[in-house]
């Protein structure tokens, strides 16, 4: 069985970086291959509004800069965890763009419904755990699309330097307890 972390923090070894990492860590040790992707690091262009993934003519996104490629890690998961800094009260650039061209998957003839994965999100910021919402929703928003109705939410709040997480020991926990409980439900089935 397979765990995608999803990164949309630009920071490498950030709060968010950690805790996606620790829910890793949790699936790790029931037994599951993990693998994290960087958002921040993928040439990821914008959605044009093209529409071919919408008229027939593309199955899937009609850019080729990899995020198709992406979306099959995605789809070949079964327990997806993604995490976003909250930015100017939403998710990161990275994150917004990911979830945009979610679009392109809805008329794939390989959707990405799948009710039957698990899913974990990561929200971090510097204020205090009310301004977490939006971010939390719009991180939701990939279950949607998978339909996934499992999903653990985990808020750092208070969190602004880097590594300011290795204080908060019992965040870094929480993550990885989510991951192994989370990973433990797709073990049993």
């Amino acid at each position: 069985m397979k765990a995608l972390g999803l990164c949309g923090s630009a920071r490498r070894e950030g709060n968010t970086h950690a805790l996606i990492r620790a829910a890793l860590e949790g699936a790790r040790e029931q037994g599951f291959d993990t693998d994290l992707v960087f958002l921040n690091e993928l040439a990821l262009r914008n959605c044009e509004g093209c529409l071919r993934c919408q008229d027939g003519t593309s199955d899937g996104c009609a850019l080729t800069d990899g995020y198709n490629d992406l979306i099959e890690e995605v789809r070949d998961a079964d327990l997806v965890v993604i995490g976003s800094p909250v930015y100017t009260g939403q998710v990161t650039a990275q994150v917004k763009n990911f979830l945009d061209r979610l679009y392109a998957v809805s008329s794939s003839s390989k959707p990405l419904q799948a009710p039957d994965k698990k899913g974990i999100t990561v929200t971090t910021l510097a204020s205090g755990r009310t301004d977490a919402e939006a971010t939390r929703r719009m991180l939701n928003v990939l279950f949607r699309y998978m339909h996934c109705s499992d999903v653990t939410d985990i808020v750092g709040a208070g969190l602004f330097r880097l590594g300011d997480v290795n204080g908060h020991r019992e965040l870094l926990v929480q993550a990885r307890n989510a991951g192994a409980s989370q990973a433990a439900k797709l073990v049993r089935v």
